[in-house]
């Protein structure tokens, strides 16, 4: 149970804090402040696409949990319906997409604490994914394809956006599109908003 709320405590917590903390410095010692906007939104939307598809695939392949498994007496569903959610391990995908999300859109931005990113999120990430093992919440299996998951998209998303050579928003099309704006428009069932950005 230690190991269990351990691994809460770093992939709901202690690693996107990290993430955020290390943008937020890193865009203000280089005084990039408004590129920030963009740079969360570019890690933050790596992080909840790994996460859509954890669950999906969490939902389809119903794998038994460990504890569950090896359980002296058969857990009612009822008691427990998260026992059969086994595969792939959420928490050690969440951890690795927002460690290599962030540290992508550093290491594209060339931002100099980049290197930190990495060396600091990575680790911890995989600390996440050897404490849902040691808390008999996942198998090895389920840790390394969420790490995986998480590092393929974390990686991949901001690679496709922000990559000079490319990314699919070309550097003029960008500054054209900073200029937001939000429009509210009046229907039968009540407002409907749209805009741009």
């Amino acid at each position: 149970e230690a190991a269990a709320l351990t691994s809460d405590i770093l992939a709901y917590g202690v690693v996107p804090a990290l993430s955020l903390t290390l943008t937020l410095i890193g865009v203000g010692r280089e005084g990039e402040w408004k590129k920030l906007h963009e740079d969360l939104l570019i890690g933050l939307e790596a992080v909840a696409i790994s996460a859509a598809l954890i669950n999906v695939i969490k939902q389809t392949s119903a794998r038994r949990r460990p504890y569950a498994e090896y359980a002296a007496e058969p857990i009612p569903f009822a008691d427990d319906p998260d026992q059969n959610l086994s595969f792939p391990s959420g928490h050690t995908n969440l951890a690795f997409a927002f460690a290599t999300s962030f540290a992508t859109v550093a290491t594209l931005r060339k931002r100099r604490l980049a290197p930190l990113y990495w060396a600091l999120g990575v680790p911890m990430a995989g600390f996440v994914g050897y404490l849902r093992m040691a808390g008999d919440r996942h198998w090895l299996g389920d840790v390394l394809v969420g790490a995986s998951v998480g590092t393929l998209i974390g990686v991949g998303v901001p690679w496709l956006l922000h990559h000079p050579r490319t990314g699919i928003i070309p550097r003029r099309a960008r500054d054209k599109a900073r200029a937001m704006s939000l429009r509210a428009s009046p229907t039968q069932r009540g407002v409907m908003l749209s805009g741009r950005f």
